[in-house]
């Protein structure tokens, strides 16, 4: 499929999904269903192209309803969105500065929840239709194993995966070393998508 009729297919979505992630041609799942999705593979099985893909048909879809951050410790995989406006921070690439990024998204769930508590709202989206239209917030972390070198980057994480969703917050992960990754962080990924695995048994634990 060329560009133009990715975007044709995104935007006959428009009135479906919120969040829509494509998965292949014409198949679609909405973000906000699945809460966080997890890309896991050997390395080159595509998991940077993968996460590109998906926070690249958010902009085209959701340009100006969602806001975006990316953790890259790779340094050369996310260029492209350094200059989209949707960024909420700059691409980060040590662990340092993501977990600091990560804090700021916390600090932002905790001060939706009290918008909702006061507008007597269960969630963003009631909140939307009643007061403000909020934009979702999508974190995108490539190889999520690297924010384990930064003291207290896993605790932030885990407060955004554990309720970031009711306030419209999504975690999108990938990682070659899925099953090292502390449980409490892995169980929070409700939806997973497998790329080639280096065994048969790392691919039954993932899935």
């Amino acid at each position: 499929m060329n560009k133009e009729e990715i975007r044709d297919l995104l935007r006959q979505k428009e009135g479906k999904m919120d969040l829509p992630i494509p998965l292949q041609e014409g198949k679609f799942i909405d973000l906000r269903d699945c809460g966080h999705l997890f890309v896991s593979g050997i390395a080159n099985s595509g998991k940077s192209n993968a996460l590109r893909c998906f926070l690249a048909s958010l902009l085209v879809n959701r340009a100006g309803d969602v806001k975006l951050f990316i953790y890259d410790p790779k340094r050369i995989e996310y260029s492209p969105f350094a200059a989209r406006e949707e960024m909420l921070f700059p691409v980060a690439w040590e662990a340092s500065e993501a977990k600091e990024c990560l804090l700021k998204v916390k600090d932002e769930m905790e001060r939706r929840f009290s918008l909702m508590v006061g507008s007597d709202c269960c969630d963003i989206d009631e909140y939307r239709e009643k007061a403000e239209k909020l934009p979702y917030i999508v974190i995108g972390i490539d190889e999520v194993a690297a924010l384990g070198e930064e003291e207290g980057a896993f605790d932030a994480l885990f407060l955004l995966l554990a309720k970031g969703r009711a306030a419209g917050i999504h975690v999108i992960a990938t990682s070659s070393r899925f099953v090292t990754l502390p449980k409490r962080i892995a169980d929070n990924f409700s939806a997973r998508i497998a790329l080639t695995q280096s065994s048969y048994e790392d691919s039954k634990r993932f899935i």
